[in-house]
């Protein structure tokens, strides 16, 4: 996995997933890339972890999880940040891959997807995108 330019150290990730060998994998990549991440194995802990912690600046947030999916977690994730400065971006981690399941994340307000199992190449291809849309 080549690392590209050294990450910003203080970028604060969320991954919210409850699966335990995907939530270890993205944890790995992420460290191997000097990103540190707060885990969560469930939306409602994504949700309290966003408000507590003062939010993040992206986070990886698994689709289906028990006690609230990450569709769901999501939508009160933008409804807290309504007023504020800046949005998180939120990208949806999921093993599905049907037609509309993308258009539902978006709809949802996730600003990217990447499917499961999680290839290190999408995961650098994501990290680019992320960071153009916090220079534009």
């Amino acid at each position: 996995m080549n690392p590209g330019p050294p990450p910003d150290s203080s970028l604060r990730v969320l991954v919210a997933e409850d699966n335990k060998v995907s939530a270890m994998l993205i944890l790995t990549l992420l460290r191997r890339l000097g990103i540190r991440a707060r885990h969560v194995e469930t939306g409602l802990l994504a949700c309290e972890a966003s408000r507590k912690v003062g939010g993040f600046d992206l986070i990886f947030m698994d689709v289906q999880m028990p006690e609230m999916d990450g569709i769901e977690a999501t939508r009160r994730i933008r409804e807290m940040e309504k007023g504020s400065p800046g949005a998180t971006y939120i990208v949806a981690l999921t093993a599905q891959t049907m037609p509309g399941d993308r258009e539902k994340c978006r709809a949802a307000g996730m600003d990217d997807y990447l499917a499961k199992p999680l290839r290190p190449t999408e995961l650098l291809a994501l990290l680019d995108r992320f960071n153009e849309s916090k220079e534009s």
